[in-house]
């Protein structure tokens, strides 16, 4: 099963991505062990992401624009604030707000997939 990629720009796989550059550089492990540790990373972050966050938000804002590929909707929205249910402050976006929603469901079934192996946490991202 393949995995989506786009934690790998969030702080922490921007992080992962540097150090793997640099162990490369340094002949500590090869391009391919670190595709190896990219991967992991992919499964890993979306696993932790489906089965460990609980909270939930509410977003509301203007819708712009959205589109969707292969099942990936990238919604973007104007005058957008987040409000977070544990805390129930409302935190205003400056910029747009571009939320990024994955399917969570494997091809042709209307089941989720296991939380092991999920890769559908949406991620949002402003700016």
């Amino acid at each position: 099963m393949s995995f989506y990629q786009h934690y790998r720009v969030s702080t922490v796989g921007i992080q992962l991505e540097d150090s793997l550059e640099d162990m490369v550089n340094s002949n500590i492990m090869t391009e391919d062990q670190a595709e190896m540790v990219r991967l992991q990373f992919d499964r890993t972050i979306s696993a932790a992401l489906a089965s460990q966050v609980k909270a939930k938000g509410v977003l509301k804002g203007k819708l712009d624009h959205y589109r969707n590929c292969d099942n990936v909707w990238t919604f973007f929205l104007n005058s957008a604030s987040i409000r977070i249910d544990t805390t129930g402050d409302t935190i205003p976006v400056d910029d747009k707000l571009k939320i990024i929603a994955c399917d969570g469901r494997q091809p042709g079934s209307t089941q989720p997939v296991s939380a092991a192996a999920s890769s559908s946490a949406p991620v949002t991202t402003a700016g």
